[in-house]
């Protein structure tokens, strides 16, 4: 399974996460189904507005290098603008995982290298696919949920539902 995290801060939150989606399958990337979508705290960078994630489950042909192109394409057809790491953002799209592959290169890392610190990841992904397991531990989504810390969990409150 391949699952990706969308993220906004800036503009329209909700409708920039819509139009990811839709911009997605206009590339011919399927998305099957998506977590309701959450209003979270910033993580990072905290002096900034609060985000709107979601997490959804994709198919597609595309290997994880042109899938993570597609993504940045995405992002950049919408307005997004590296400034500032872990800054504000209209729209923030992240490869969390790609079936089991698990490697390290400059420019992808598989999975995600920060998925299972982030509860704007694991609250979304939990609700979607909590039996996932994730290599290289091979753990599900489920386990790494219950580690979050409680002051981690009020930082992110359900806001609307699946929009797939």
């Amino acid at each position: 399974m391949i699952f990706i995290s969308i993220g906004a801060n800036l503009g329209n939150c909700l409708e920039n996460i819509t139009k990811a989606l839709a911009f997605l399958e206009e590339n011919g990337i399927e998305v099957i189904a998506t977590s309701s979508v959450y209003l979270t705290a910033p993580w990072g960078f905290k002096e900034q507005p609060p985000f709107l994630n979601l997490v959804a489950q994709l198919n597609t042909h595309l290997p994880p290098h042109p899938l993570l192109k597609t993504m940045l394409e995405v992002e950049a057809r919408l307005g997004r603008k590296r400034e500032q790491r872990w800054g504000p953002r209209i729209i923030d799209l992240d490869l969390l995982c790609y079936y089991h592959l698990s490697f390290e290169e400059e420019n992808l890392c598989l999975p995600h290298p920060y998925w299972h610190e982030r509860a704007f990841v694991l609250i979304p992904w939990y609700e979607l696919a909590p039996l996932h397991q994730v290599v290289p531990t091979a753990s599900t989504i489920a386990h790494y949920s219950q580690t979050l810390a409680k002051d981690q969990l009020k930082e992110v409150q359900l806001f609307a539902p699946p929009l797939r």
